[in-house]
């Protein structure tokens, strides 16, 4: 019997230098600060770890990075979302090989090319039976494919490697609860996405997971804490004060503030990010960001870091094989 997967699984961010190669060192500390922080698990590769700004290369080489720095600590998602199957589960074998304690995957789509129903049942199976961890759906508009909650229920009850779901849509806690009432003991977890926000609801609803982003690591483990203790008005009133902040973030500013407030914190050296800089993301954005950080005690966030980051120049040239055993 494999891990039952649940609590706060937060999307590792990929950390670069000012030059916009792969920081290792930062990585180091990100990880470390994460589970130092109670984190109840990992996930990589995934939208929000800019998985799609990356090279095959640095793929592969910062996943076996980040794997071996948490070196078993706590259990890791890896996401292996591609067009094609053959790669999709050569991707998922990898991370089984690696140690993953489940794979994540969007159904298949590039553009506007994307599965039917028909198709994506069909990609769920072979991803399915290509691995012998668990496989997690995850459902986001993104992909454009629209899986109810009765094609949802479907996967879970006939590819039994398929018992993990992540939803990410304002009406998650409803469909949560649809699908376990149709599925049962079929659907070992359900996890939320969009930032987090609506994590309270779902686990009223059922969920027993979420995917945030790296910067609260405390914040979502204590909430479920409180949560599995039955201390449902505590939890609220632990939670509620940070929503403002998580919705600045779904709504305002998304992946640039998460590395905004690392660096902030001291966690990493630098907030680049690869791609295009949104044109919302200005100084104004940036100071609003920071005044919502500043409300709620940046202190209760996660653990002190241990030290602060000096300039990333050096350690972004150092080789992540080289650095992950630092």
């Amino acid at each position: 019997m494999t891990t039952l997967l649940r609590g706060n699984f937060p999307i590792l961010a990929t950390t670069w230098a000012g030059d916009g190669c792969f920081d290792p060192t930062s990585q180091a500390r990100l990880i470390d600060w994460l589970i130092d922080s109670g984190v109840h698990g990992l996930v990589m590769a995934a939208n929000a770890s800019e998985g799609h700004a990356q090279s095959d290369a640095e793929k592969a080489e910062i996943l076996e990075f980040s794997m071996k720095r948490v070196a078993g600590r706590v259990p890791v998602i890896v996401t292996v979302t591609h067009f094609a199957v053959e790669v999709a589960t050569e991707k998922a074998r990898k991370a089984e090989a690696m140690g993953a304690a489940g794979v994540m995957s969007m159904p298949q789509f590039f553009g506007n090319w994307g599965s039917d129903l028909p198709a994506a049942f069909a990609y769920y199976c072979t991803l399915a039976a290509s691995v012998k961890i668990p496989v997690m759906v995850q459902d986001h508009p993104v992909s454009g494919v629209a899986m109810n909650a009765e094609f949802l229920t479907r996967l879970a009850r006939e590819i039994e490697n398929v018992s993990y779901f992540k939803l990410e849509f304002t009406q998650s806690p409803f469909k949560m609860a649809r699908v376990l009432a149709q599925a049962g003991a079929a659907v070992r977890g359900m996890f939320g996405g969009e930032s987090g926000i609506y994590f309270l609801e779902e686990y009223e609803r059922g969920g027993r997971g979420t995917m945030p982003a790296c910067y609260l690591p405390r914040v979502f483990s204590e909430t479920f804490r409180l949560l599995e203790a039955g201390a449902t008005k505590e939890a609220h009133a632990f939670f509620t004060p940070y929503v403002p902040l998580l919705n600045f973030e779904l709504r305002m500013a998304n992946r640039n503030l998460w590395k905004c407030i690392l660096k902030h914190l001291g966690v990493i050296a630098s907030d680049r990010v690869r791609g295009p800089m949104p044109a919302y993301w200005d100084a104004a954005t940036q100071r609003q960001c920071l005044d919502h950080v500043a409300r709620v005690d940046p202190s209760t966030f996660g653990v002190p870091v241990k030290s602060r980051l000096k300039s990333p120049a050096k350690p972004a040239r150092k080789s992540a094989r080289a650095a992950a055993g630092q």
